[in-house]
């Protein structure tokens, strides 16, 4: 064969000679068709030796003439003539007579049409010099087909120039150490050793366009009347994840009212993963979700919730990343799709006046028609919900409003005797229901003594959020320097909507009138305003009240549990994920401390305590533990502390 090794013994020559001594002893040497030295021959031995690799394309036979000759005088000899045939080995490949085919065919013809003949040819043996001819994958080469023993490009659809114009194809010739299976047209995936029967593939195979394929093998002889028999194999793809799941949208939109309870259903994610078993299960999750956990998403089915009530007026608008994840254990692929969350408004807000109690001066020279201030108010709604009007709640025939500008202006002058007036300012939206607050307005005279008056214009008081009923909030005090006799009574004019307080209408002690009424979370700061009235004139102060906050709220995590992966093997404190939870609490009473409570076995992993980072705390090894479920714990730093723990569930990828 060309491909014997040099060195390797080729043929060994044999003399008899019949004398005796030196006349018997035989030596051999080549006397002619060794020009190039491919072979040499031992001269004692008469063993012939390959002395240079041989070339069946160069040259398939050497013709050597070897003589033996004995020792004798005079010496005899003899000559003989072998004949070296050089075996074909499979070195060569088919080289096509053209790099580049250009075709052109008619658009909308009928499958079959002809397009191009290829033709490569291979400068081995004639067994091994036969080409078979297959299509690479590529774009647009499910269109054409090509027979495998001519060469010969068809198409096997109709073609459409205007949906495409140019195609590229890519040809492959093989040679006839392998050669094309019989069967169904599977656009030569398949080829066969003509020799050794070894069956292999000519393409990359894709399970998700055919699972099972049904090849034809035929055996056949070589004798004088070819015999041959036949069988079928029956091949069936398994499946690789090879698939990333895909959201049947890049990007999601949905809007939501504001106010609703949490579990609110805002929108159904969905992706399809086209693989086998768990390598086509997809589970979801929300990640570099910066919506503090509003929202969560049903890891099975994609369904996306609120976790609490949402508020349009703290933020309108939220941006999360949903992730598909496949349920590979050996490297889980993923996809991720935008989704956006639009917060609309319903009237969930009072209008307030800037100012209240509003105060304005007249005098006697004022004249009628004359704007004499403004009140001003805000609504946090949007449209018609934080459209503001104003009237005067009681008959005037004084005063007048304007409904749309809050201006308030005078009728007529006042006359001779004017003490002052007090007005209440009734502002009111355009929601449907309608919200309104009351703002209190007093004119007084210009020049006019002020009689009645509080003795601070504001209170200041701090109590606990969790003080009980009867608990003692301030004393407020008013009089009239120059009236001392006449009776003052108190009445909270506004703050106190949810009658949280009383105060004592003849002594103006405040006091809490409802248990579990205060929440430093929600209020931390009331502002009440309380009014003094002598049956003469009307007096006002503010009291505001502190709320101290106590350690009535547990940590909350962002989700109730967590899916990650992390690759085996990895090393020591290498980073997985990181968690977080809050605390609507102030102070050390909003301070968090992370832990693992259960699930790290043999200390496979380490909680930073303060940033709740995971890290890897050893070597993990899939086949010895696959997957771990920790429980993890968030403790705020409250006397008494509080607090809550999560689950997160760590699938351990394989390497291999």
């Amino acid at each position: 064969m060309e491909d014997a090794e040099v060195g390797s013994l080729m043929h060994h020559f044999v003399a008899i000679d019949g004398d005796l001594g030196e006349n018997g002893v035989v030596s051999y040497v080549i006397l002619a068709g060794n020009k190039k030295g491919f072979f040499t021959i031992e001269e004692k031995t008469g063993l012939l030796f390959l002395s240079a690799p041989l070339d069946y394309e160069t040259q398939r036979f050497h013709r050597l003439t070897v003589r033996a000759v004995d020792h004798g005088l005079p010496s005899l000899s003899s000559t003989q003539t072998l004949t070296v045939e050089v075996g074909d080995v499979n070195d060569q490949s088919p080289v096509f007579s053209q790099s580049i085919y250009n075709a052109t065919v008619a658009e909308n013809r009928d499958p079959g049409e002809p397009v191009i003949r290829v033709s490569a040819t291979d400068k081995d043996s004639e067994e091994n010099a036969v080409v078979w001819y297959s299509l690479l994958p590529g774009p647009g080469y499910e269109l054409f087909s090509i027979n495998p023993y001519t060469g010969l490009i068809t198409t096997t659809s109709y073609l459409d120039r205007e949906q495409q114009q140019h195609f590229t194809l890519r040809v492959q010739a093989r040679d006839s150490s392998t050669r094309p299976l019989t069967g169904e047209d599977y656009r030569g995936c398949f080829t066969i050793n003509s020799h050794t029967g070894v069956i292999s593939t000519t393409q990359v195979l894709d399970r998700e366009e055919r699972q099972n394929y049904t090849l034809i093998i035929q055996a056949r002889d070589y004798g004088p009347t070819p015999l041959n028999s036949s069988t079928q194999l029956q091949l069936v793809l398994l499946d690789q994840n090879d698939n990333i799941p895909s959201f049947t949208r890049k990007s999601y939109h949905a809007s939501i009212s504001e106010g609703l309870p949490a579990g609110a259903e805002v929108l159904h994610v969905s992706a399809f993963d086209p693989d086998e078993g768990s390598n086509g299960d997809v589970t979801y999750s929300l990640t570099e979700d910066s919506s503090q956990g509003a929202f969560s998403v049903d890891s099975l089915t994609g369904v996306i919730r609120t976790t609490r009530s949402l508020d349009r007026e703290s933020r309108a608008q939220y941006t999360l990343r949903a992730v598909a994840t496949d349920g590979c254990t050996q490297g889980p692929l993923s996809s991720v799709a935008s989704v956006t969350i639009q917060v609309e408004d319903v009237n969930d807000n009072v209008p307030v006046c800037d100012q209240n109690p509003i105060n304005a001066w007249v005098s006697m020279r004022t004249l009628p028609n004359q704007i004499i201030t403004t009140v001003t108010a805000t609504d946090g709604d949007q449209g018609e919900n934080g459209t503001i009007q104003f009237m005067l709640s009681d008959e005037e025939n004084l005063f007048d409003i304007n409904s749309d500008t809050g201006e308030i202006s005078l009728r007529r002058r006042v006359r001779a005797g004017f003490s002052g007036r007090k007005l209440q300012v009734v502002v009111s939206d355009q929601g449907r229901p309608a919200l309104t607050s009351t703002c209190l307005f007093f004119i007084h005279l210009k020049g006019e003594h002020e009689g009645l008056q509080f003795t601070n214009k504001v209170y200041n008081a701090t109590i606990k959020e969790n003080s009980r009923v009867g608990t003692w909030i301030a004393k407020v005090e008013a009089s009239d320097q120059t009236n001392s006799r006449q009776r003052v009574t108190y009445t909270i004019f506004s703050g106190n909507e949810d009658h949280i307080f009383s105060i004592n209408r003849h002594t103006g002690e405040i006091r809490l009138q409802k248990d579990n009424s205060l929440d430093f979370e929600i209020n931390p700061q009331i502002h009440l305003v309380v009014l003094a009235d002598n049956g003469l004139q009307t007096a006002h102060c503010r009291v505001s009240i502190s709320l101290l906050d106590i350690n009535d709220n547990a940590p909350v995590f962002e989700y109730n549990n967590y899916k990650t992966a992390v690759w085996e093997g990895q090393a020591h404190n290498t980073y997985i994920m990181q968690v977080f939870a809050s605390d609507a609490d102030s102070g050390m009473n909003r301070q968090i401390e992370y832990s693992i409570l259960a699930g790290n076995h043999n200390e496979a992993f380490i909680l930073d305590s303060v940033r709740g980072i995971l890290a890897t705390n050893a070597l993990l090894d899939r086949e010895i533990t696959p997957s771990y479920k920790l429980v993890l714990q968030a403790v705020d730093r409250g006397n008494p502390p509080l607090s809550s723990i999560t689950t997160i569930r760590i699938q351990v990828v394989d390497v291999n």
